[in-house]
């Protein structure tokens, strides 16, 4: 399991052969919609884009936090199933000095960024 930041989404890349119980297509975010970026058949990965996809972002402390859920179901398990088998959690931190580009958004809650200490805007 990996976990990339970058400045547009938080990625997270699975071994085939370490989770082999987990249908990649079944992949998901907390937005249902947004589903697996890529697999084959030694990866399974998914992105979450900063600004969308069920991202919320906060503040903790001087760093700006972004946050997403994965999930995924097992290969074969009946679309009837209410709980998803797997769940990954996804969390980048950037510092509030970091450019990070965002895609248009409605944010779910307004955050004020204060520089860090001694340092002046």
């Amino acid at each position: 399991m990996h976990v990339l930041c970058t400045e547009n989404y938080m990625q997270l890349t699975l071994d085939r052969q370490r989770y082999a119980k987990i249908d990649p297509a079944s992949l998901h975010l907390t937005d249902r919609g947004c589903g697996p970026t890529f697999f084959n058949s030694t990866l399974m990965m998914i992105r979450a884009p900063l600004g969308s996809c069920g991202t919320v972002a906060g503040s903790a402390g001087i760093l700006l936090e972004f946050r997403n859920e994965v999930y995924g179901d097992l290969i074969g398990r009946s679309a009837i199933s209410r709980e998803p088998a797997y769940q990954f959690r996804l969390r980048c931190r950037y510092y509030t000095t970091a450019k990070i580009v965002l895609r248009p958004f409605k944010p779910i809650e307004k955050i004020v960024v204060n520089p860090p200490p001694g340092k002046s805007c």
